[in-house]
């Protein structure tokens, strides 16, 4: 069997433009030109090589349209599309884009253009979701999610179809910007794994590894993040800026890093504290799991982490102690 040509991705920093010199933009030319050609041939392309791809096209005097015949534009550009278009999928609105440095209202006809594309990729994602094989973890832990909310959004829409508050067309619209959302949401885990170069991350909260991965990303961003993109309400506890989903892992090890070793819960299980004023908890849980070559592995998974926002999490932290290990973060404990 021929080996497949392996290949070195191009590094973040790589696909940074440094400055306007003639130097880096013939650097950047170089990479530009190289990944096309590569989009050419059998090797996979990471998801920041790609949109390294398309924005290039997008910026450069070259006309834009280029970018469709190259499959891998297609990521970046559902990404691009959906954040202008998630929070109106109907048209009913102007919308604006980013274009050669300036911002410019989008014509009718390229909102229609767009929208259709959106509803074609909605239809194709809404087919993949449904469908209970896949290998893939992440795809697999986001279709759960999926079909999940979906299934959610059908029984907070059944009573309000009944009674004529909600109509067909916004009922369809709805279940659209759950799709999108969770496609979107897809590609940023790609986005996330690939620039950490590893599947999963080990926290070290005391004695106690807790492994952080895609079944963690899928499940808070999906329901504990951008509470504007859902169209109903589910009555979950949503984050704010405080916390970048792309730094998640990063910022929960330097939390538990300032955790005094004697303050440091005995069971990992519930782990609340309040941070910048703002009360959390992260879930942990022993899971068991089939690893090749290794047979069943049992470890602990940050199953969640969200603001406690609402009952029961509010009374189960109401009688704990509290320790002050700075200004901006204290650990809830009990005596």
């Amino acid at each position: 069997m021929v080996k497949r040509k392996q290949r070195i991705p191009y590094s973040e920093k790589d696909l940074e433009l440094i400055d306007d010199s003639e130097s880096e933009q013939l650097r950047t030319r170089k990479i530009f030109e190289d990944l096309v050609n590569l989009s050419k041939s059998e090797l996979n392309m990471l998801e920041r090589e790609k949109s390294f791809i398309y924005f290039g096209y997008k910026n450069s005097r070259i006309d834009e349209d280029l970018s469709d015949h190259i499959p891998e534009c297609d990521n970046p550009k559902f990404k691009e599309l959906y954040l202008t278009y998630f929070q109106a999928l109907s048209g009913g609105r102007r919308y604006f884009k980013a274009r050669r440095g300036e911002v410019v209202e989008v014509s009718q006809s390229e909102v229609n253009r767009d929208l259709t594309y959106l509803s074609e990729k909605s239809e194709h994602w809404e087919r993949k979701i449904l469908d209970t094989r896949h290998s893939e973890k992440l795809l697999k832990y986001i279709a759960q999610e999926g079909r999940k909310k979906l299934k959610d959004y059908e029984g907070w829409c059944q009573p309000r179809r009944e009674n004529w508050t909600l109509g067909y067309r916004e009922y369809l619209l709805g279940r659209r910007r759950i799709v999108l959302q969770n496609k979107y949401i897809y590609h940023i885990g790609q986005e996330i794994f690939e620039s950490l170069g590893v599947s999963e991350v080990v926290l070290n909260l005391g004695d106690s590894q807790i492994i952080y991965n895609a079944f963690s990303l899928v499940h808070i961003l999906t329901r504990h993040f951008a509470k504007i993109t859902n169209p109903f309400d589910d009555g979950k506890s949503y984050h704010s800026m405080t916390f970048h989903p792309r730094f998640l892992h990063r910022d929960l090890q330097q939390i538990f890093d300032q955790i005094p070793i004697e303050n440091v819960p005995s069971d990992p299980s519930q782990i609340p504290f309040r941070y910048n004023g703002i009360n959390y908890i992260i879930w942990t849980k022993y899971v068991t799991e089939g690893i090749k070559g290794q047979g069943n592995v049992k470890y602990l998974r940050l199953q969640t982490f969200y603001p406690i926002e609402q009952e029961p999490d509010i009374s189960r932290v109401a009688g704990l102690s509290e320790v002050v290990v700075n200004e901006n973060l204290t650990i809830l404990i009990r005596n």
